[in-house]
């Protein structure tokens, strides 16, 4: 894992910032897992050790079990020094098993493999609508958590 923004740029100081049109960052961690980022603009703010992110898509996969999470969003910001992002507005996301998620923020901490928000959720899968205060979703593990008082919707009635 290096350091996102080129050499060059590094060099010409911290006031440089870069806007890069169909940006694509690869993050990969000793065959484990991979997270591929895709923001149809970034531009760099180097003070901050930040990338500023327009329209980004997310792919995590674990190379241990196949796993896949996907998410993606209007707004997003990716930090240099740990490769962890953050994910605003319309966020939506989902796992290979058909579950859906839909809520207005989301953090991923890379170095725990570990995507969650404490914001409302809304989580749509075979057996009905879940909605609760925030997820925690371990992609190593493709284990999901609705956690902050989760009511369940089955065919049209609350549980």
């Amino acid at each position: 894992m290096g350091a996102l923004v080129p050499a060059a740029a590094r060099a010409a100081g911290p006031q440089t910032t870069l806007t890069i049109s169909n940006m694509t960052f690869v993050s990969s961690r000793s065959g484990t897992s991979e997270v591929i980022v895709h923001a149809a603009e970034a531009r760099t703010v180097p003070e901050e050790s930040k990338v500023l992110l327009e329209k980004m898509d997310v792919k995590m996969t674990s190379t241990a079990d196949a796993s896949e999470f996907w998410m993606n969003c209007d707004q997003g910001e990716l930090f240099f020094d740990s490769n962890d992002f953050m994910a605003r507005g319309n966020v939506r996301a989902g796992t290979a098993d058909g579950r859906r998620l839909e809520t207005d923020w989301a953090y991923f901490e890379d170095a725990k493999g570990l995507v969650s928000t404490e914001a409302p959720v809304l989580m749509v899968e075979q057996t009905g609508v879940l909605r609760g205060g925030g997820f925690q979703y371990w992609v190593g593990e493709a284990r999901l958590l609705v956690t902050g008082g989760a009511t369940m919707t089955q065919e049209g009635s609350e549980k």
